[in-house]
């Protein structure tokens, strides 16, 4: 072949061109050589060369003088379209050129003349009008020209397609330079024909095609159809026909039906329609042919035009999830459903086939029936449009882009989309413009989301006020309830919505919540029950609120304004607590935390009948109370007693207690016997009579017929339960002041709490139902600051880390323990048969085996007053185990950790089993413990409230429990000095807290007895003696003190 560079030269060409030359060919582009040579460097050189020189060439030729071709011969072109037939009917449109020259009259030329005619004109051998200069030129770009091989079937008529058709038109049929083969110029027709359907008078169904300018439809033999040599293949999707009707070229939709069907249906027009409905394919060919409800004379007859009501079904899921299921029905059970893309899919017209017609209510249907066409030939039912259309709008407002196209259980179309932010607001807008003709059905969250809850509107109305109080009236908008107050905090705090779901499906917008839940906030805090009716605000609720929080008070909601201002008014001018006049004596003995108690509960006394003193454990509530009793009894017009109910366990703690403080009160105890009848009925002989609540239930009677100064109750806890006989019972006995006093805090069981309030201010709280059904509804914390704030005026608090500065480093007090009815027996029985056998012991000073006798018997008199179960007797109880359980809870509740000693392992043991059954947190030290850092280490790293049992010798020394700040001596000791060891464990470097330590003590037995055997040889204790020489040291007549308890103070 040579070299591919000197042959390529020899073109006038570019490289595409050359490909497309015979030339080309024989070089075998595929040729590997040849790939690579053109690819190279040198050869796209070359080619760059070529290109600029041919755009010199035709630059310089388009600008140089036109030549004179006046002795140039004259032509003249035309172009004609030629259907030739092709197989089956249906022609196929080709092209053909026609020159006339002098010589000839209207040649066709071939492919190889038009690109020869297409040199000549460029080379002026051959001259025709600018117009053909270009139609010749266009046409040899062609592609049945351009790349013509010299093969074609028919070089006298070029095929044409189809599909270039308009560009045909527009190019050189608005010239008027297109020609039909009989004469006629081409003309175009923008608006395309159809394939329809139409009814003869006959009940026939034929073929028709209809025109858009013209009613009357024309049959398909009446046309001729073109096509092209594409569209004849049986693998075209969508064959591009035409219709000539006249010299007009007018496409036809056909809905893509393929040309070796139209052909059947040139010849054959009629058609099955009873096979389309067996079928079920009347559908799907009204479908393809686009006979839509705006073209419904595109088949009279056949499809048929009925109202319809539109009914969208709505599903809400887990509060985000919306789906909806769009459909319209029909009078007769006819059923269409909205897809994805806003299509109505038709139902088929069919008996066999239409559904059960749905339990839905309609308007009354305008059928639209084509008139004069016999309505069983109808093949499918199309909703009116005038029925859809206002669905058709809202839908479009109402579903966002987002929203994702699926298929419900019953396989039909539906949308969904999350409800949040915009889609939310987008829904809230969208459906209050919702089509009134259409139905809608929903779940029942759905239901609740449409119907929008409104939170109800707060209002406060200040109806009086005093000189430290207002008197305020809560209101809500209509007959609507407060909601509750936990569900809305745990609503809003769990979805980030804008629309919140409460329990039970109610719906709000996030908004609204959040202002109401500001609203009934601020007025919680304020101490106001979210109830309508009259309340009173003290300055003392306003006193314990935030500076700031009473200034934003009308900013949370503006119907507090008036609120606002006067509670600000009241709070400046509310000039504090006044100093209760507490007995000179009596102060003299008050740290300045306890005068400020007295304070406290004489003002509450005086200004609302009662308060509460709720001050931790080992403050002195108990010298506080006197202190307030030595106040009232000052102040009172007549000279009355004061009654103060308290466990057994207290009660002579109390009568000590007033003897030490309070000498100038006349104090009486009342004990079981006959002998306290007689001193209830001269009661006001006494200042203070004390007895426990088990005679208190038994002398009621006696107790409500006294008049009282005040009553106190002391644990107040034992009062806790309002159903109980001792709650009600106290409650009956009237008297001028109530006081309660307990250890635990606010946040005891609710009910608790009001039991506790319906004794020392009845009516301060909402009746026991409404107070139940509140605690049920609103959220705990919430309710607790609201009770607190409310409960200000009444209840004073304080704990040990308040008020540590003014403690002594340690608080020693003395409980008194009674006993159980068994073990009182057990104990009686074990000191006549000691008395016995000291008795038998004739010489004046014990020794040896009659003396370690004696010990033995003092042992077990001392186990019994433990646990009788400690000596073998197991079902006897014990009035001491049930004294510390109930002080453990106490301080459990309060959150303190608690140090437990005895020296009786055995004791230590069944505490243990006590403990663990009511759930309490322990951890037990004896002699046999091994790991005693580790328990240690532990209970001191752990910040639960829990107790530590400790055997008193085992545990007396090395160790070192600082995070406890309680103890409890179970049992008292021969020596005081053991004890104080004991006390020491926790009292000693380190410890940042008050340590209060209570020592057990079974009063009128010999536990009393040691303990004051123990002050009578002080001097003896304070040796640190080992138990055996305290032993040693004891006389005969010591222990004749010891069996000496008074019988009647432990008999009933």
């Amino acid at each position: 072949m040579g070299n591919p560079l000197e042959t390529l030269g020899q073109f006038n060409s570019t490289l595409e061109e050359l490909k497309q030359k015979d030339y080309s060919m024989r070089l075998n582009p595929e040729n590997p050589g040849l790939t690579e040579f053109l690819a190279s460097d040198e050869a796209q050189a070359l080619m760059h060369a070529f290109e600029e020189r041919q755009m010199r060439e035709h630059l310089l030729r388009w600008l140089q003088p036109a030549q004179n071709t006046d002795n140039v011969p004259p032509a003249t072109v035309e172009v004609i379209w030629m259907p030739y037939q092709a197989e089956g009917g249906i022609s196929v449109l080709g092209w053909q050129l026609l020159l006339t020259t002098q010589k000839l009259e209207r040649s066709p030329r071939k492919v190889s003349a038009i690109i020869q005619l297409a040199r000549d004109i460029e080379s002026n051998r051959r001259k025709v009008s600018p117009n053909e200069t270009q139609l010749v030129d266009w046409l040899t770009q062609q592609p049945g020209v351009s790349l013509h091989s010299g093969s074609h079937a028919r070089e006298d008529a070029i095929p044409l397609p189809v599909h270039n058709v308009l560009e045909w038109a527009s190019l050189w049929g608005e010239r008027g330079m297109l020609f039909w083969t009989d004469g006629g110029r081409v003309e175009f027709e923008p608006q395309a024909a159809k394939l329809i359907l139409q009814t003869e008078a006959d009940g026939k169904t034929l073929w028709a095609v209809r025109f858009r300018d013209e009613d009357a439809p024309v049959l398909p033999s009446e046309l001729k159809w073109l096509a092209d040599g594409d569209a004849l293949s049986a693998k075209a999707l969508d064959p591009r026909v035409y219709v000539r009707r006249k010299n007009k070229l007018i496409r036809l939709e056909t809905g893509g039906m393929p040309v070796d069907l139209l052909r059947r249906i040139q010849r054959m027009p009629e058609v099955p329609i009873e096979l389309l409905r067996q079928r079920g394919a009347g559908v799907a060919l009204v479908e393809r042919l686009h006979l839509s409800r705006e073209t419904r004379n595109d088949a009279p007859g056949l499809v048929r035009i009925i109202s319809v009501t539109p009914v969208l079904e709505f599903v809400l899921a887990d509060g985000k999830e919306l789906t909806v299921v769009v459909r319209a029905d029909g009078e007769n059970g006819e059923r269409f459903y909205r897809n994805a893309t806003g299509h109505w899919n038709l139902a088929l017209q069919k008996e066999s086939e239409v559904p059960t017609p749905p339990t839905v209510t309609t308007d009354e249907p305008s059928s639209e029936i084509a008139e004069g066409h016999d309505t069983s030939a109808t093949l499918c039912v199309f909703p009116n449009a005038n029925d859809l259309e206002p669905v058709d709008a809202f839908l479009k407002d109402l579903i966002p882009s987002s929203a994702a196209a699926k298929t419900s259980e019953a396989g039909m179309p539906m949308l969904a989309w999350s409800l949040n932010g915009k889609a939310f607001e987008r829904f809230l807008s969208a459906w209050s413009r919702r089509p009134a003709q259409a139905q809608f059905l929903g779940n029942k969250p759905f239901y609740n989301m449409v119907m929008l809850q409104k939170p109800p509107g707060l209002r406060v109305r200040v109806e009086s006020s005093g000189m430290d109080w207002l008197k305020v009236s809560v209101e809500m908008e209509g007959e609507m309830e407060a909601l509750n107050l936990n569900e809305v905090r745990n609503a809003l705090s769990a979805s980030q919505d804008a629309l919140i779901a409460l329990p039970g499906g109610r719906m709000y917008r996030r908004e609204d919540l959040e202002e109401y839940e500001r609203s009934a906030g601020a007025l919680m805090d304020m101490g106001l029950i979210l109830q309508k009716g009259e309340q009173r605000v003290h300055a003392m609720q306003l006193a314990g609120m935030k500076k700031d929080a009473l200034m934003e008070l009308g900013a949370v909601n503006p119907n507090f304004m008036g609120l606002a201002d006067r509670a600000r008014t009241l709070l400046e001018t509310f000039r504090g607590i006044p100093t209760a006049p507490v007995h000179a004596e009596t102060a003299h003995f008050l740290r300045p935390y306890q005068q400020q108690g007295a304070d406290f509960v004489y003002w509450a006394c005086q200004s609302f009948g009662g308060a509460v003193l709720a001050d931790d454990m080992g403050l002195g509530k108990t010298l506080q109370i006197l202190a307030t009793l030595t106040a009232l009894r000052a102040q009172s017009d007549e000279v009355l007693p004061s009654l103060v109910i308290c466990p057994a366990s207290v009660a002579h703690n109390w009568q000590r207690e007033a003897r030490r403080f309070a000498p100038m009160l006349r104090v009486v105890t009342l004990e079981s016997g006959a002998g306290r009848r007689e001193i209830l009925k001269h009661a006001d002989q006494y200042d203070i009579v004390i007895m426990n609540y088990a005679l208190a239930r038994r002398d009621a009677e006696h107790l409500q017929k006294t008049k009282w100064l005040s009553i106190c109750v002391d644990e107040a806890q034992a009062i806790k339960n309002p159903d109980s006989a001792t709650s009600q019972t106290l409650k009956k006995i009237e008297a001028s002041y109530r006081i309660a006093l307990t250890g635990t805090p606010v946040e005891n069981r609710l009910l608790d709490l009001w039991s506790i309030l319906d004794f020392a201010a009845p009516g301060i709280l909402p009746s026991r139902r409404e107070f139940e059904q509140q605690a049920k509804s609103d959220d705990p914390t919430r309710l607790y600051r609201t009770l607190r704030a409310k409960l200000r005026p009444l209840l004073i608090r304080r704990l040990k880390t308040e008020v540590a500065p003014e403690l002594p480093p340690r608080i020693e007090e003395r409980r008194d323990c009674e006993m159980a009815p068994a073990q009182r027996k057990a104990y009686l029985a074990e000191v006549k048969r000691t008395r016995e056998l000291l008795i038998a012991m004739r010489e004046k000073k014990l020794a040896g085996k009659d003396r370690f006798q004696m010990l033995a018997a003092l042992t077990r008199l001392r186990q019994i007053c433990c646990d009788p179960s400690l000596i073998g007797l197991e079902k006897c109880g014990s009035g001491k185990t049930d004294t510390l359980l109930e002080i453990v809870a106490e301080l459990l509740e309060s959150g303190h950790k608690t140090l437990i000693f005895s020296q009786f392992v055995q004791m230590l043991e069944r505490l243990k089993t006590a403990l663990q059954k009511r759930g309490v947190p322990l951890r037990m030290l004896t002699g046999e413990t091994r790991n005693r850092k580790d328990l240690v280490d532990e209970f001191e790293a752990d910040p639960t409230p829990s107790v530590f049992l400790i055997s008193l010798k085992a545990g007396g020394t090395g160790l070192n429990l600082t995070s406890a700040s309680y103890v409890i001596l179970y049992d008292p000791w021969w020596n005081p000095a053991v004890e104080a060891q004991a006390i020491d464990r926790t009292h000693r470097i380190g410890q940042d807290k008050t340590v209060v330590a209570y020592r057990l003590v079974t009063a009128g037995t010999v536990e009393e007895r040691i303990l004051a055997l123990q002050e009578q040889k002080r001097g003896l204790a304070k040796n640190l003696l080992e138990e055996e020489s305290f032993n040693r040291a004891l006389t005969r007549d010591d222990f004749e003190y010891l069996l000496s308890a008074d019988d009647e103070s432990i008999e009933e």
